[in-house]
């Protein structure tokens, strides 16, 4: 994301108190949070006939699984958009590993 397109400054300018408070929120919320059914399902154990493992996106949350898969031999697939849908417009956002599987209509896939 570009720095003109980043508004949490504008925010923090326009509104100090009610952005923070808006932080302040979000902050707590992270240490009420519950695991989601999909986090808990990134702990379960990979089907013994499993021959690839198929990754949507390139997240932290995502790697532990993806080295178990590696070290089984499995072939990993990768699907990431690097970017996401703000305000309904796709914005490209590459925030980890280079783009090497597809576009945000997700049709090509690149094993690794």
């Amino acid at each position: 994301m570009s720095p003109e397109a980043d508004t949490l400054v504008q925010e923090m300018l326009l509104d100090a108190t009610g952005k923070a408070a808006d932080l302040v929120r979000m902050f707590a919320a992270c240490f009420t949070a519950e695991p989601t059914l999909a986090h808990q399902a990134l702990k379960a154990a990979l089907l013994d006939e499993a021959k690839a493992l198929l990754v949507i996106g390139l997240h932290a949350d995502r790697r532990t699984v993806q080295a178990r898969a590696r070290e089984r031999g499995m072939r990993i697939f990768y699907v990431d958009p690097e970017g996401l849908v703000q305000n309904g417009v796709f914005e490209e956002y590459p925030i980890e590993e280079p783009a090497t599987a597809t576009s945000s209509s997700a049709t090509l896939l690149s094993p690794r």
